[in-house]
């Protein structure tokens, strides 16, 4: 029997690493006294719909789980963890659930553990009201201790400072530190739930949206590093539509649907994530070709040629170009090495500039043989907030070498690329990058980041560039710009503290504080063009995602699209799918 497409949502964290990027900051100087701010207005932002009220899916019963693979680089050791800890987790958006779940094709937020929200009028105060009825697939009740609780959980991980839910929440940085047990800006109250920050952001919610809940009953008393080595993540136990039924390391672990979910129950009723780490990108093809796996998206279909060769011995499976707005690009570190072997150079613009003409991104994007093409902006054209007016920059040796004689450059260094995509394009593109640096006499070490990723991005930070995938299409821009982006002292990539620096947090902050789409929309050009003239991350390639899937057993729409890079969604079966 074929599958009915909500077998999509088993799709939803088969992740493509760094959808979302985390940086450690501090929180700003100036927080807002908790007793200054303004009551919450009168006015609730009333979601658009609420899933509980829709007709159920008819569950599709199947003997065999449906079987899906992901990056083979990732073993099946890294996947149970704390989501608020690891950036990596394949399953939390099947066990466990957010306050809201956002409509990117639609630009508006849908009702999860959240049933409807306010704020005041600076938007330094968001209330929360909690669904009721809800339970923990143990039969625990679901409360708004739950959420505060997971909350603190998120926020107390030090590389959650750059998010925009964890940078502004007053009590954040003083719970990081060890000065405070919680984090004060964060309380409940019957089924409310209150969150102050402490500057202006407006749309909060969105950011904070990524927060997944988490069981209290379960977690509480055990220290915030010890909770990610809890007994509890070998089989967790969530709210969500699917629960953890089978773990056999290395190999594979499979779901079952949760009878007992509050919302839509969910299409597929169990499924299997096998995990190639032992065997590579290789065996994970062949067993697509085989038809061993029913689903395979980019991390094993890097490119249109895998999924084109795939498809040419196998008359049964299909492949897909998905839409996924993402962008990738050179993140420079001007923050810190675990090693001590700072770059000062990069922190010098001319430097930058000169790297950015070393790039050949036409030929980097025609690796991908129609799926990416070449970016002169952070901005993915299809967002509404891209600017026009960024001109094309073309590799030029000459002017490269000249600029980095004015700067000083030391050519006698090595500099770190780092890179987190274990197939043979991103290897190419590597082994060009490097040929295109040495034309100006600088040595590029390209290598490739394993085991906790998290940990390697953003606590060792033991290279000088890195090769990063990002989405402009990510809950909104201005996350993606904190998160990113951002070149303000407090940055973990940027560290710079220089003119321009403190101008581009100015527009930063701007943009955070209003909702009206005009407004940010200027100052979303004005931080493209800040970009463009400082180099402070350099824009690549927008990229297209490939999903492979065996007709014979799963269904998918033509309109499907990737959000952040990885979230595979049929819009309109939304409610069904979650």
């Amino acid at each position: 029997m074929k599958k009915i497409i909500a077998l999509l949502l088993v799709l939803v964290m088969i992740l493509g690493v760094m959808a979302g990027c985390a940086k450690t900051t501090e929180t700003p100087e100036t927080p807002t006294d908790a007793e200054n701010t303004p009551a919450p207005a009168e006015t609730e932002q009333t979601p658009e719909a609420d899933n509980t009220e829709e007709q159920p899916a008819e569950a599709t019963e199947i003997e065999t789980p449906l079987k899906l693979t992901w990056q083979q680089s990732i073993g099946i050791d890294t996947v149970f963890e704390n989501p608020h800890k690891d950036i990596q987790s394949l399953y939390p958006y099947m066990v466990f659930e957010p306050l809201a779940y956002y409509d990117a094709k639609n630009d508006k937020l849908i009702p999860a553990l959240a049933t409807e929200w306010s704020h005041n009028d600076d938007y330094t105060e968001f209330t929360f009201t909690i669904r009721e009825g809800v339970t923990w697939q143990d039969g625990e009740p679901l409360t708004a201790d739950d959420v505060v609780f997971s909350f603190n959980d998120s926020m107390l991980n030090p590389n959650c400072g750059g998010f925009t839910f964890c940078q502004y929440v007053v009590g954040q940085e003083e719970a990081v530190n060890g000065e405070a047990d919680t984090v004060s800006g964060i309380t409940a109250e019957g089924n409310v739930v209150t969150i102050k920050l402490t500057q202006p952001t407006a749309l909060f919610l969105n950011p904070a949206s990524s927060v997944m809940i988490l069981p209290k009953h379960l977690l509480e008393g055990i220290a915030w590093a010890d909770v990610n080595a809890a007994e509890y993540w070998t089989k967790p136990i969530g709210s969500g539509p699917y629960m953890i039924n089978e773990v056999k390391f290395p190999d594979y672990f499979t779901v079952t649907r949760y009878d007992g979910y509050w919302g839509k129950p969910a299409g597929i009723k169990n499924a299997q994530f096998v995990s190639y780490a032992a065997g590579g990108n290789d065996a994970a093809v062949a067993a697509v070709i085989s038809g061993d796996i029913d689903v395979a998206t980019r991390q094993i279909i890097a490119d249109k040629s895998i999924a084109d060769n795939i498809t040419s011995q196998n008359a049964d499976v299909k492949s897909i170009m998905v839409s996924a707005f993402a962008t990738r690009s050179f993140v420079f570190n001007n923050s810190t090495r675990t090693d001590g072997n700072m770059k000062e150079d990069l922190k010098n613009a001319k430097v930058r500039q000169a790297i950015s003409l070393l790039i050949d991104e036409d030929t980097i994007a025609s690796f991908y043989t129609g799926q990416a093409t070449p970016a002169v902006t952070l901005v993915h054209p299809n967002v509404n907030e891209y600017n026009t007016d960024i001109p094309v920059v073309s590799k030029d040796v000459e002017t490269a070498k000249k600029l980095l004689d004015e700067a000083g450059f030391d050519y006698t260094q090595t500099i770190d690329l780092a890179y987190y995509y274990n197939d043979q394009t991103t290897s190419d593109i590597m082994q060009l990058l490097v040929q295109d640096f040495a034309e100006a006499g600088v040595t590029l070490n390209p290598y490739l980041l394993t085991g906790d990723l998290a940990a390697a991005i953003f606590t060792d930070m033991n290279f000088d560039i890195l090769y990063f995938a990002g989405s402009s299409k990510s809950w909104n821009q201005s996350d993606f710009y904190n998160e990113c982006c951002s070149w303000s002292s407090d940055s973990v990539f940027m560290g710079l503290v220089d003119e321009r620096g403190a101008l581009f947090d100015e527009l930063v902050n701007e943009y955070n504080a209003t909702e009206d789409a005009e407004t940010r929309k200027e100052l979303s050009w004005q931080m493209q063009v800040r970009n463009y003239e400082n180099n402070y991350v350099i824009p690549l390639y927008f990229m297209n995602e490939m999903i492979c899937y065996n007709a014979a057993s799963v269904e998918f729409p033509e309109d499907i699209y990737a959000v952040s890079g990885n979230t595979y969604m049929r819009w309109e079966d939304w409610s069904m799918l979650r």
